[in-house]
């Protein structure tokens, strides 16, 4: 995946700050059945800072660290326990950046099917940026989510309705 984030001014043919995002991501699924599922992924992911609009800022190269286990549990035949949880870490040029030298985030709830139509899933989001460093406090924020989703199938297409229900949002 590649992602470029900034403001571009194209009639004066410059842009402002912004940041390119390269990203490697591998999946390994160990286990896929009807009754219980388990996949793990890993990942690396560069951050490319480019300071344009912001004196005594010039480039920043920060790079992020992923691991990521997720599940699908059948409880009964209409209701499935499912979630991932990811950890992150980060290095090179935090304070440059900004960012916390750790993250976890995790999305997990039940999932109700009524038919083979109509299912509803509740989960709990859960993004939260720590310092393990103890000399650092930078970058430390948190956000708690319920996130509800409506998944609609309708033959082979499927459209998925969803809302976020915010609970807490901090930061430092």
């Amino acid at each position: 995946a590649y992602y470029q984030e900034g403001p571009v001014d194209y009639s004066a043919g410059k842009r402002g700050t912004w940041f390119d995002r390269p990203e490697l991501e591998v999946h390994y699924q160990f286990l896929e059945n009807d009754d219980f599922s388990f996949g793990l992924t890993g990942g690396f992911r560069n951050y490319g800072y480019h300071y344009v609009d912001e004196p005594g800022k010039d480039t920043a190269n920060m790079q992020r660290w992923k691991i990521a286990p997720d599940w699908d549990v059948k409880l009964t035949d209409d209701l499935r326990f499912n979630g991932w949880l990811s950890m992150y870490k980060f290095a090179n040029d935090l304070n440059t950046t900004g960012y916390a030298d750790t993250r976890v985030e995790t999305e997990t709830g039940l999932q109700y099917t009524f038919n083979e139509t109509v299912a509803l899933r509740v989960n709990y989001y859960l993004e939260r940026g720590f310092n393990m460093d103890d000399s650092r406090n930078n970058g430390e924020f948190s956000t708690q989510e319920i996130r509800a989703y409506l998944p609609l199938t309708l033959g082979n297409h499927s459209v998925t309705p969803y809302t976020r229900i915010g609970l807490d949002r901090w930061s430092n």
